[in-house]
């Protein structure tokens, strides 16, 4: 006698049946938590955040039609924006801040002008 098929079984269903229903806890754990570290890397950096959560299932079957099923989560959180320096290339091969190249000028040193006095000399204090 054939057996009818009724079609695919809901996976959401199965998914909350897998290991006693801890996977499926585990799944919405990891949702949350992914979330809420998105929204704080969104709001700390100030620009959008893309994370990752993956579902991975195991399944076996033995000769008996046996169904082993085991599933694992991760999840992949953004990471913090680097920021790059600048550098010059030396005719040595070495890294420097400043250009190798750019003419040095020569500085020399500026005395600071001298402050005024409360009594002037164009100025004088008048005794009444």
């Amino acid at each position: 006698m054939k057996s009818e098929s009724k079609g695919p079984r809901g996976f959401a269903v199965l998914i909350q049946q897998v290991d006693e229903g801890s996977l499926h806890a585990e799944l919405s754990t990891a949702m949350q938590e992914l979330a809420v570290r998105l929204n704080e890397h969104a709001n700390r950096f100030h620009r959008d955040a893309k994370g990752e959560m993956t579902l991975t299932l195991g399944m076996s079957v033995d000769a008996k039609g046996v169904v082993a099923l085991t599933g694992s989560v991760k999840t992949k959180l953004p990471k913090a924006p680097k920021v790059s320096s600048q550098f010059w290339l030396t005719t040595e091969g070495n890294l420097t801040l400043e250009n190798p190249r750019q003419q040095k000028l020569a500085l020399r040193e500026v005395p600071a002008p001298v402050a005024a006095s409360v009594a002037d000399e164009a100025h004088p204090a008048r005794s009444v």
